[in-house]
């Protein structure tokens, strides 16, 4: 007897929400790994494919460099390039790629409408940008380690943003970030929305260590931010959703208003990111005034705060008919798989730093 498709797609479901979680909750283990599964990737002997046309409309895409001087693959806390169970970690140095200018550019891109804005410097391929290093030696500093205090026994995921060294693209805006990702190392959706007994909320504890803002770059203004973010997928495309965890001179909502239908393209075939995103974006201290439920924000060195992120009350909420957050409402009356949940530090401008640390990170119902 031919089982219904919709029966075949329930099943699926019911088997992977009862695995749903991070696949190292706690981050007992911190193993780590960048982006893409070849370590030789963009790279003379296997170089990027981009897809053309993008995801959406809005840039220019299919003309960037296949092939960069190095892949700048990396992997920590593990043996050898791990294909499974691992962290998947994000070196990422806009312009990554060439791209045309939105018609209504957010300050930091700093470009004109239309125009095409081209990737210049970077040594490897988009979100292999640059080469990781450690903490204090390198734009990108990062490490999972123990000990970060005297006694420590666990681990503490470090991402350490650091101004002070050059960036091969003046007025870039370089990205990293750590995550648990379903394409890449979970093996499975780290939770589910709309869904009784999944996991849907991120717990995590989080430390400001230390921050020093930038100065500008030309006309492009400084910023500092330390995000968490997470994704899902529905109306035939990926969705997402960023909460600002701490920023400075940068604002993505106030309390009447936030940033939405962001349209993202992501047109390198080998990435888990592909083929692009449609984001919204809202500032910690502004989800009360537009969702009733509060989320501390970071502000000072060395505090420490223990998240508990609900993401099915984030999604529901922004996505309503009343807020419009995406292009297409969010749909409540079928099980939607959080596919990651990640952590990122972003900024712009020169000779400034922002040094946060996560751990402890786990999804529960």
């Amino acid at each position: 007897m031919k089982v219904p498709a919709i029966l075949v797609l329930a099943m699926a479901i019911l088997s992977e929400a009862a695995i749903a979680q991070f696949h190292d909750q706690g981050l007992v283990n911190a193993k780590m790994r960048t982006d893409y599964n070849s370590q030789t990737e963009g790279t003379a002997s296997n170089p990027i494919t981009y897809v053309n046309p993008c995801l959406f409309s809005i840039d220019y895409c299919g003309n960037s460099p296949t092939v960069f001087s190095a892949s700048n693959s990396f992997f920590q806390n593990t043996t050898s390039y791990p294909q499974s169970s691992y962290w998947v970690l994000d070196f990422n140095n806009e312009n990554s790629w060439d791209k045309r200018c939105p018609l209504n550019p957010p300050p930091d891109l700093n470009c004109t409408p239309g125009q095409i804005v081209v990737m210049t410097n970077n040594p490897g391929p988009p979100n292999q940008s640059i080469p990781r290093a450690s903490p204090g030696y390198g734009l990108m500093g990062f490490t999972a380690i123990t000990n970060s205090l005297p006694g420590e026994a666990f681990y503490r995921a470090h991402l350490v943003m650091n101004g002070t060294f050059p960036n091969p693209n003046l007025g870039g805006i370089p990205f990293m970030a750590i995550g648990a990702e379903r394409y890449r190392g979970n093996g499975a959706p780290v939770g589910y929305l709309n869904h009784s007994t999944a996991p849907k909320r991120a717990q995590f504890k989080a430390r400001l260590w230390d921050f020093k803002l930038p100065t500008g770059v030309g006309t492009q203004p400084p910023h500092l931010t330390f995000y968490v973010y997470a994704t899902t997928f529905w109306g035939g495309k990926a969705r997402g959703l960023y909460v600002t965890l701490a920023h400075w001179n940068w604002d993505n909502s106030t309390s009447t208003g936030f940033t939405k239908e962001y349209k993202w393209n992501w047109p390198m075939q080998e990435s888990f990111y592909f083929p692009g995103i449609e984001w919204v974006f809202i500032d910690a201290e502004d989800v009360q005034s537009h969702c009733g439920f509060t989320i501390p924000r970071l502000t000072t060195k060395n505090q420490q705060i223990s998240y508990d992120i609900n993401f099915q009350s984030l999604f529901q909420c922004l996505g309503s008919t009343s807020k419009n957050g995406w292009d297409s409402p969010f749909p409540t009356s079928v099980a939607l798989a959080i596919n990651g949940v990640h952590w990122s530090v972003e900024m712009t401008g020169v000779s400034g730093w922002i040094w946060p640390s996560v751990h402890d990170m786990k999804m529960v119902q």
